[in-house]
């Protein structure tokens, strides 16, 4: 038994020394044990390598220092949160979360007119991505503006990265270039961007003459074409002859739909000869204008000897278009001798030759009749004279002005007719305008309003135009129609009607309160309030046809004077049929819902007459 113990003893005692040799012998590096003091620094080999370890780390590296496997930050690396040289908004926006710079684009014309809109669109990059949900606004010459980027404000798409905005060149508006400053901020960043905006009120216009050498005596026959962006356009054209740099003579023309305009220019033999210069003038009603140049040469007539002309009696005073100018002149030759049987005319600047007949020997008078149509202010006419006594022909001319009155024609308000209308009634304004000689008023500027709104008045004729006003303003006493028109002539009118407000019609809560209107017919009973309905409907429907009838004679009329007379401008066609057609159909969608409802109510009488 004590044999045993001691077998026991001698084991363990064998055992820890084992072990004790074992534990404090130093590691081996190899042996594929990461044991003791070893790590991946001091013996990659048991212990795995210290770079390797942060290989599926984004961003991070790991190295050997003071022999420990240490991370370090990557550089050149998205998602380091460093915004580096490198990266910008648009290559990381985890570390680049707000745009180091914005790219502001403009996308305009190359310049305006006055009168026409500009859809004011820039793109704005941020970086180089499209900067979507940035607040943008605008300022300049306009104002203020805030720019969308919804694809309702210009811009074609929404989220696109392209702002817009729209305003219109005002006839007051300076020409040259408006600097535009465009403010962008995004996502913490602000920067402001300036644009130049370019406004140049010019016309297509150009001037010719039926050739380029005349004698003195001769007429100029000159025309040409007057547009506004290749577009024809219907205004007045100044006509001006140089010699000298001294003015000569000056004549009006107006162009026609097709924007072509024709005169003629009398070359008085008392004029100098030489190089002369003839300009043509033109202005819109928007204050865009074109001055153009032809130059001519005018030389001394052959063979000729000079007339003396002299008005007698002078004309004093100003004369009134519609009325009469007569003109009495003496001729005579060089030797101051009356000159008989000579060839005469009086020749005014819109071109109209009048024949003057020898009331005595030397002495020669008619009556012009200034027409309506007529350029007012000093206008220049002129005598010529000629005799043919062989072998020379005698000529001469007198050029003098004569003082056109600014006049007016006639306006006739032909509806309404009535002056007392009630709430809910459509009320008719038709005018129409006449010289007294009984000549329509065609090519007029028309101007209206209806209690100091202005109004659009339609043409339905020939210097006939109406407008319809419906009374839906319970606070209305009276409705003030006030109508101004001129022509190209310098020719105006005027009228003004005050109409009276008493009552409110049946249509009124027909059109404005039906169901309120259809409650209160319903407390006096089902069957007379569907016999009331139906009259009522039938009565709006009546009201609601003829309002259709209306607006298809108004889209008629407009798109007859676009397509056929083109006495309307694109911009100005669109405006006014974009107006007209949701009128159009709101009031056709209306007559059908009330066809339908009649047509439901006379089944339900033919099933009760049943």
């Amino acid at each position: 038994m004590k044999s045993n113990k001691g077998l026991i003893l001698l084991a363990t005692a064998l055992a820890f020394l084992i072990f004790a040799q074992n534990s404090l012998a130093a590691p081996i590096c190899g042996n594929g044990v990461c044991e003791g003091s070893e790590n991946m620094c001091s013996c990659a080999a048991d212990c795995g390598d210290c770079e390797a370890y942060g290989s599926d780390f984004r961003c991070k590296t790991f190295t050997c220092e003071d022999n420990k496997c240490v991370e370090i930050v990557a550089l050149d690396c998205c998602g380091n949160n460093l915004c580096e040289d490198s990266e910008d908004f648009t290559i990381c926006r985890p570390d680049c979360p707000t745009p180091k710079e914005f790219i502001l684009t403009p996308l305009w014309e190359d310049y305006y007119l006055r009168g026409e809109a500009v859809n004011l669109k820039i793109q704005i990059d941020a970086d180089s991505v499209r900067a979507i949900g940035a607040d943008v606004t605008s300022s300049g010459i306009f104002g203020e503006l805030e720019m969308y980027d919804d694809g309702n404000h210009g811009d074609e798409e929404a989220s696109d990265g392209i702002f817009s905005n729209s305003f219109t060149i005002t006839r007051d508006m300076n020409e040259g270039t408006h600097p535009i400053t465009f403010n962008v901020g995004m996502l913490g960043t602000e920067t402001a961007g300036i644009a130049e905006l370019d406004i140049t009120p010019r016309l297509d216009l150009e001037i010719n003459s039926d050739r380029m050498n005349y004698f003195l005596g001769e007429t100029v026959k000159l025309d040409g074409k007057v547009a506004r962006r290749g577009s024809p356009i219907i205004t007045g054209i100044e006509i001006r002859t140089y010699s000298n740099e001294k003015m000569i003579s000056y004549a009006y023309a107006e162009s026609n739909f097709k924007g072509e305009y024709a005169t003629a220019v009398r070359l008085a033999t008392i004029d100098p000869a030489g190089e002369w210069f003839i300009s043509a003038k033109a202005r819109d009603e928007f204050n865009n204008w074109q001055e153009s140049w032809t130059q001519i040469n005018v030389e001394k007539p052959l063979l000729s000897n000079f007339l003396r002309i002299s008005l007698n009696p002078e004309l004093t005073g100003s004369f009134r278009r519609g009325g009469e100018l007569k003109v009495t002149v003496d001729i005579a030759d060089t030797n101051s001798d009356p000159v008989l049987s000579a060839n005469v005319e009086l020749v005014a600047p819109n071109g109209d030759r009048k024949k003057l007949g020898e009331i005595r020997p030397g002495t020669y008078s008619g009556i012009y009749t200034i027409p309506w149509k007529f350029g007012s202010g000093q206008q220049r006419f002129e005598i010529v004279a000629k005799k043919q006594a062989q072998p020379i022909q005698m000529e001469g001319s007198l050029p003098f002005i004569v003082p056109i009155e600014e006049t007016g024609f006639i306006t006739e308000l032909i509806e309404p007719k009535q002056s007392t209308f009630m709430l809910g009634d459509d009320i008719e304004f038709r005018i129409k305008m006449n010289y007294p000689s009984g000549e329509a008023v065609t090519e007029s500027i028309v101007n209206a309003t209806i209690n100091g709104t202005s109004v659009e008045m339609q043409a339905v004729g020939e210097g006939e135009y109406r407008t319809v006003y419906f009374v839906g303003d319970r606070s209305l006493k009276k409705v003030e129609f006030a109508f101004n028109a001129s022509d190209a002539y310098g020719n105006v009118s005027d009228k003004s009607v005050e109409l009276e407000v008493s009552g409110v019609s049946l249509n009124y809560y027909a059109m404005r309160f039906p169901s309120l209107f259809y409650a209160i017919l319903f407390a006096g009973g089902l069957l007379a309030v569907l016999i009331v309905i139906s009259k009522l409907e039938t009565y709006t429907l009546e009201n609601l046809k003829r309002k259709e009838i209306e607006l298809r004679a108004e889209k008629k009329d407009i798109e007859t004077r676009y397509f056929k007379l083109g006495t309307l401008e694109p911009e100005t066609f669109e405006k006014m049929r974009s107006k007209i057609k949701p009128q159009l159909e709101e009031v056709r969608e209306k007559i059908l819902k009330m066809e339908e409802s009649l047509e439901k109510r006379k089944k339900v009488f033919g099933r009760n007459k049943k």
